[in-house]
Formats: C-alpha cells, sequence, structure tokens
C-alpha cells in the first residue's frame, strides 16, 4: 500500500514540474527573442562603424565615424536606462501594494 501512494505522489510530482517548465519556457523564450534582438542592433552599429573606419581617408574622417558610434551607443544606453527606470517603478509601485 506504501508502495502505491508513492508511486503516485511521484506522478504527481512529475507532472506538476513538468506543467511549471511549460510557463517558463514561454517567457524564455520571449527573454531570449529580446536579447538577440539588442544583440542584432548593437551589431549593425558596429558594422557601420567598422565601414565607416575602413573608408576614412584622414584623421578628421575617423574622428567623425567615432563621434556617429559614440551618440548611437549613447541612445541605446540611454534607452536601456529608460527601461530600466522603468521597472524599478514598477517594482516599487507592487511592494507598495502588498503592503
Amino acid at each position: 500500500m506504501k508502495k502505491i501512494f508513492l508511486v503516485v505522489v511521484m506522478v504527481f510530482l512529475v507532472q506538476n514540474v513538468s506543467y511549471a517548465d511549460e510557463g517558463k519556457g514561454e517567457k524564455f523564450e520571449k527573454k531570449k527573442g529580446k536579447i538577440l534582438e539588442r544583440i542584432n542592433k548593437k551589431r549593425g552599429f558596429l558594422n557601420d562603424f567598422e565601414s565607416c573606419v575602413k573608408s576614412a581617408d584622414s584623421r578628421e574622417g575617423l574622428k567623425t565615424c567615432r563621434k556617429k558610434n559614440k551618440e548611437n551607443m549613447q541612445a541605446i544606453r540611454a534607452e536601456r536606462k529608460d527601461k530600466k527606470e522603468k521597472r524599478k517603478e514598477k517594482r516599487e509601485k507592487r511592494q507598495n501594494d502588498r503592503d
């Protein structure tokens, strides 16, 4: 009787774990997609920077390339900072709602 009970409990535990993983898989894929999107965006800027540097004829040309790349990277950082602030506000709001 104990063995049967143990087997039934194990089946339910395994079943619950598998259902829990399904929900996490969707979140994981969504997060993975966002990360790959950001990497591709950065890669695009770096490819533009590389082609600009290769085509530069003078010191001024290099300076222009570096300035443009710096502006692009600052825009990416500002965007990331804004998203971070929004997440922080949401988290604080949820914590305040709990209290």
